[in-house]
């Protein structure tokens, strides 16, 4: 069984494959079945944390492999699909289009302003440098206003990466 999963794993590093993925993506563990992405967990050697039903947490090697009592035991993208290297997580990118009128929203004119709070009102039609109309006036960025984003008030910090939507 351990000529068969040292095969499988040639090259396999799962901390490489998983590190822009999004937390709660469904994966598949023949342990438990199907469990959650939690984060890469950086200690002595990175491994991938999961969680079954939001409590208990399974560790695995870049290997994909998780050791129970003696027994080594692969940690697959989905019960059907066992071939890594079909994996494929498009980190998605937020649309600011799914915007909408009263949205609370953070924004600023310029890449080293600050971020404020407004309230959104729509993209301008010929806005082209400040396309983002808000209560307070137009902005060239704004992303909404959320538990990923609230401690960017009053900071000229980057946005999250799933909220920069802009090209510099």
């Amino acid at each position: 069984m351990s000529k068969i999963i040292t095969i499988m794993n040639e090259n396999l590093n799962l901390v490489e494959i998983l590190k822009d993925c999004p937390e709660g993506t469904k994966l598949y563990s023949p342990i438990i079945g199907e469990v959650e992405f939690k984060r890469i967990k950086y200690c002595e050697y990175p491994i991938v944390t999961c969680s079954k039903n939001g409590n208990r947490i399974l560790s695995f090697t870049k290997d994909g492999l998780f050791f129970s009592e003696g027994e080594c035991i692969m940690l697959f993208p989905s019960k059907d699909q066992r071939d890594w290297s079909k994996f494929k997580i498009k980190k998605p990118k937020f649309d600011q289009k799914t915007l909408q009128p009263f949205d609370k929203v953070l924004v600023k004119y310029l890449k080293d302003d600050y971020w404020s709070c407004d309230l959104f009102s729509n993209i301008t039609k010929d806005g082209k440098i400040y396309p983002y109309l808000c209560v307070s006036g137009v902005y060239k960025y704004c992303i909404p206003y959320n538990d990923d984003t609230k401690h960017l008030v009053a900071t000229n910090k980057e946005a999250p990466e799933f909220y920069r939507y802009w090209e510099e």
